[in-house]
């Protein structure tokens, strides 16, 4: 599984999903800490809040998008392409991505997103809010 984190500096969790053009994508396995894979950084008009939603994007081969702040409007882009939102309050990318997987239903949650691919989506099947839901320690999830 692939995880991007929302990085402006390449070392740290940032805010702003929507606008942000850098990223830093691990690799994820059971058992195996996450495994840094290369830093990405998008064309200006391929943010996600500035795409058009047609044809493929840079972000496609990714599962969960991890940062510390987006809108419900970033949410609703990735959901429809599969990619599950994800807030932490973390600032280190390795720790947000282990809080997270370590939260109860988190890879539930990845396998619904890929599978429904729908931003509409307000309750899921642990009985969280789809729109502001809590996981684990310090963080929501959003799809």
């Amino acid at each position: 599984m692939r995880i991007a984190v929302t990085s402006k500096d390449f070392k740290s969790v940032t805010p702003h999903a929507g606008r942000e053009r850098n990223f830093l994508v691990f690799e994820v396995s059971t058992g195996v800490p996450p495994q840094f894979i290369e830093p990405r950084t998008l064309h200006p008009d391929l943010t996600i809040g500035a795409w058009n939603l047609r044809g493929s994007h840079p972000l496609d081969d990714i599962d969960v998008i991890i940062t510390k702040s987006h809108k419900e409007h970033f949410s609703q882009r990735v959901g429809s392409r599969g990619i599950l939102a994800v807030i932490c309050q973390s600032s280190d990318p390795v720790e947000a991505i282990t809080v997270f997987l370590s939260s109860p239903g988190a890879l539930e949650m990845i396998a619904e997103a890929k599978t429904r691919k729908s931003p509409e989506i307000k309750e899921s099947r642990i009985g969280f809010s789809r729109q502001n839901r809590q996981i684990g320690c310090p963080g929501r999830v959003r799809r």
